[in-house]
C-alpha cells in the first residue's frame, strides 16, 4: 500500500512540474513574440529595449496588455514611456 501511495505522489509531482515547466515556456514564448512584434513595428532599438522591460514580467495578463499597447502605440518611444510609467502593471490594458 505504501508503495502505491508513493507512486501516486510521484505522478502528482510529475504533473505539477510539467504544468509549471509548460507555463514558464509559454511566458517565455510570449515575451519573445512581443519583442519580435515591437522590433517589426518600431525597429531594433525599441525591440532590444523591450527585452529588458519584459525580463521580470511573468504574468500572462500583463504581457497581453503590453501586446495590446504595441498595437495601440504610434511610436516606440510612446510604448517605452508607458512601460516606464506603469512599472507595477496597474494599467496593463
Amino acid at each position: 500500500m505504501a508503495l502505491a501511495k508513493r507512486v501516486q505522489e510521484w505522478e502528482a509531482e510529475w504533473h505539477r512540474q510539467g504544468f509549471e515547466d509548460g507555463l514558464k515556456q509559454g511566458v517565455e514564448a510570449e515575451r519573445e513574440l512581443l519583442c519580435r512584434l515591437a522590433t517589426r513595428k518600431f525597429g531594433t532599438a525599441i525591440g532590444n529595449t523591450l527585452v529588458r522591460h519584459l525580463a521580470d514580467i511573468s504574468d500572462p495578463e500583463r504581457l497581453a496588455g503590453i501586446g495590446e499597447r504595441i498595437v495601440d502605440c504610434a511610436a516606440g518611444t510612446e510604448l517605452l514611456e508607458w512601460l516606464d510609467a506603469d512599472r507595477d502593471g496597474t494599467d496593463a490594458h
